[in-house]
């Protein structure tokens, strides 16, 4: 009787050690419905869980923090079931007009090696904070954002779309529009204060945006933005 309670609990072990191995290698996607491993209120956690997660575009996401230097979030999916066929529509985050959308808090020991936080097919709206709306980013840290729009954001003081401060941060905006957002002082659309770099396609991706002074930019000395001239 025991050998046999033995060898049932090994074979559990076994089991469950599997469950683990595929679920380390699922696709993982956050959202309503069948197929889904997370609902939306729990994205936080599946970051914490996940190096990359994956946004369908049947729901509104709530406000996200990410302290993890290696994150990968890639919006835009149909539905759960439906990943390999992405739509062309983003999907939505907001901060629901109380908080900021997406806060990103780097980490003291990341290293050139380390890939970075890539968001990719987001609308990141409604965002509401003293600094920074849409994004308050904290370095050091490696940002891309690709394919995104940063929208309808409002900071009491700086930067409406974006805020860039502490250490060392560099920001790729890649083929995605920052566009009214509004600070009630300075930096529109980006406020960055430290040694930081932002690389951008072209100005016009940064547009429309309102402030009290520099609707647009806030950059002090030591923050570099670099466009790319269109082709």
């Amino acid at each position: 009787m025991l050998n046999r309670w033995i060898l049932t609990a090994l074979l559990s072990s076994s089991m469950l050690q599997t469950d683990v191995n595929l679920n380390h290698k699922t696709r993982i996607i956050v959202g309503s419905g069948l197929g889904c491993h997370y609902p939306p209120d729990r994205l936080n956690q599946a970051i914490k869980e996940h190096n990359t997660i994956y946004l369908t575009t049947e729901s509104v996401y709530p406000p996200i923090h990410i302290n993890n230097p290696e994150v990968t979030i890639i919006g835009g999916l149909s539905n759960c079931r439906d990943h390999h066929h992405p739509n062309s529509q983003k999907s939505l985050i907001s901060g629901f007009h109380q908080q900021t959308a997406i806060t990103i808090t780097g980490e003291k020991n990341m290293t050139e090696v380390n890939p970075g936080i890539h968001l990719k097919k987001l609308r990141i709206i409604n965002g509401f904070a003293d600094y920074g709306g849409g994004f308050n980013i904290t370095g050091p840290t490696k940002v891309q954002i690709e394919d995104s729009v940063i929208e309808h954001n409002f900071a009491t003081h700086q930067g409406g779309g974006i805020s860039l401060s502490g250490q060392s941060i560099k920001l790729k905006l890649n083929n995605s529009r920052i566009q009214f957002n509004q600070a009630g002082q300075l930096g529109g659309a980006i406020s960055c204060h430290g040694n930081h770099k932002i690389n951008a396609n072209h100005e016009q991706q940064i547009k429309q945006n309102t402030a009290r002074m520099a609707n647009n930019l806030l950059l002090d000395l030591a923050c570099f933005i670099k466009f790319n001239p269109l082709q």
